[in-house]
């Protein structure tokens, strides 16, 4: 099987550090044998890119894995190469996270302080221990996690100083509103979301539902109990007491009552009996009781 972006992904793990890279490409291989469809959407990052991603709450640290090409993000993806942002738990891509942790992988969906499924990690001897082409890569200092940028507005920050609840659950609704389906507070999402917010974009205007119209109510005749028998008549005769062939008897069931069907005169209905479609006369001169349900 060849994966629906498995030029992308083959990419990016390039861009990895030599343990790492070779480690991903293991874990690529098994996808494509197991016919596992993810995209591999970013490895290594810079840091203005991981700054970005502090302030927009998307990451808590300036001491990421992806700045030392030790990491990469990845999310289930279906045959078309549509993104499966709740698709984390699905059977095949519970295997594929399985395999990547046995090949020595630490998954984010695995922490308890900041939860990160589509993160994967290998610590190899430490962070930034791994190397590129075999030489060690130059590390941000450890005090840099501590002192996040001003340079962009966190969306946590930027709904607070508008007074919005600025909660996972409501930023899940917001982005909702904006279409931004599938939330899971990614960076990704996060940035998009608070791009449309500063930018002054409208909501999403959700579809209407259909309304409602009320079922045109229904009508029935009833035949009281008190009527022994009941003349009816073949639709194409004349409703009159020589043209009944066969009578219904209202007195042996204790009434009954039928759906008028047609109107085909006035004071005569048809009605569905045993014997097919019928006419019966019911003017104001016999007992036949017409109401709407």
């Amino acid at each position: 099987m060849t994966l629906y972006y498995q030029e992308r992904n083959l990419n990016n793990i390039a861009k990895l550090a030599d343990n790492t890279k070779a480690l991903a490409l293991k874990w690529h291989e098994y996808l494509v044998k197991n016919d596992i469809n993810i995209l591999i959407y970013e490895t290594i990052r810079t840091e203005a890119k991981q700054r970005e991603y502090v302030n927009s709450g998307a990451s808590q640290t300036m001491r990421s894995y992806h700045l030392v090409g030790q990491a990469l993000d990845f999310v289930p993806v279906n045959s078309k190469g549509e993104t499966l942002w709740n698709g984390y738990g699905a059977a095949d891509v519970k295997k594929a996270i399985k395999e990547a942790k046995r090949l020595g992988f630490e998954w984010g969906g695995d922490w308890k302080s900041f939860i990160d499924k589509p993160h994967l990690q290998f610590i190899y001897k430490g962070y930034g221990t791994d190397t590129f082409n075999g030489s060690n890569v130059d590390t941000p200092s450890k005090g840099e996690g501590t002192k996040p940028s001003n340079i962009a507005t966190s969306i946590v920050d930027y709904l607070k100083s508008k007074g919005i609840d600025s909660s996972f659950s409501n930023r899940k609704k917001l982005a909702k509103q904006y279409g931004i389906n599938d939330y899971e507070g990614t960076p990704e999402q996060n940035i998009l979301l608070l791009e449309k917010l500063q930018s002054g974009a409208k909501p999403v205007e959700p579809s209407k539902p259909k309304e409602n119209k009320p079922k045109p109510k229904k009508e029935y005749v009833t035949l009281p109990a008190s009527a022994k028998t009941w003349r009816t008549y073949k639709l194409n005769v004349a409703p009159v007491k020589k043209n009944s062939d066969w009578s219904l008897t209202p007195a042996a069931f204790g009434g009954l009552t039928y759906e008028i069907l047609d109107k085909p005169q006035a004071n005569v209905v048809t009605i569905k009996t045993s014997r097919g479609k019928r006419n019966i006369y019911v003017g104001s001169d016999t007992s036949a009781k017409i109401f709407k349900k």
